[in-house]
């Protein structure tokens, strides 16, 4: 299982038109994948940069997530470089024989000071679409900060997606990473635009989800995920 990266994330240049074509048969499958739990995910906390590995539950989600993937061939996994994401990764890349390929683009969303427990341990309400489309929380990233970096991978990843100078038998493509990455990967994989993108999703992942994207048909599908 060769792992590749993680390769320094470039500064955000000025922003340049940018069209989302759909892309031209053949097209690989992508396989987009939440990463199992951990113990923040039980007890309900924002964790965003914060490091946590899977917990009991999550270790168990991923080996059965694998499990279940087994009959499908799989050319690449893409992670998150968070431990959760890598852990999730790094059992479906061991399990298909898939070669591991860290992006730092697929980290979670910074949520900056509001990932911090405040007085008596509360921790505060996100409004993220509501008031961080485009202004940052403080010490964090806007929505739209997250999008122009997976817009990068989006550019990086388009040949391979396309199956331009990669021949052999077509697998799939897994992504792993978070709920409010995978969310905006989702549509731009389906071809939407920003603010359609953060519209009401109706891809709201659970942990250990797996979606299957058609670039074709702009179509996300449930797969397999956790009892």
């Amino acid at each position: 299982m060769p792992v590749t990266g993680p390769s320094p994330v470039p500064p955000v240049e000025p922003l340049q038109p940018v069209l989302l074509v759909r892309p031209v048969l053949p097209v690989r499958p992508v396989l987009l994948v939440r990463h199992g739990r951990t113990a923040g995910n039980a007890n309900g906390l924002v964790m965003g940069h914060c490091d946590l590995p899977l917990d009991e539950v999550g270790a168990a989600q991923v080996t059965a997530l694998a499990a279940a993937l087994s009959t499908r061939s799989i050319a690449r996994v893409h992670t998150s470089p968070l431990r959760r994401a890598r852990q999730t990764a790094e059992a479906l890349a061991r399990a298909r024989g898939a070669a591991l390929v860290v992006e730092p683009e697929l980290i979670e969303m910074d949520f900056g000071v509001a990932a911090a427990p405040g007085p008596n341990g509360a921790r505060p309400k996100l409004a993220v679409k509501a008031n961080h489309l485009y202004d940052p929380l403080p010490g964090g990233e806007s929505l739209h900060d997250v999008w122009l970096r997976l817009l990068r991978l989006f550019a990086r990843l388009q040949p391979e997606l396309e199956q331009r100078g990669a021949p052999g038998p077509m697998g799939s493509v897994a992504v792993v990473g978070h709920y409010r990455t995978n969310q905006l990967f989702e549509a731009m994989l389906r071809g939407q635009e920003f603010e359609s993108a953060v519209g009401d999703s109706v891809y709201k992942p659970a942990n250990a989800a797996v979606h299957e994207v058609c670039l074709a048909t702009g179509r996300t599908s449930l797969i397999w995920q956790p009892r």
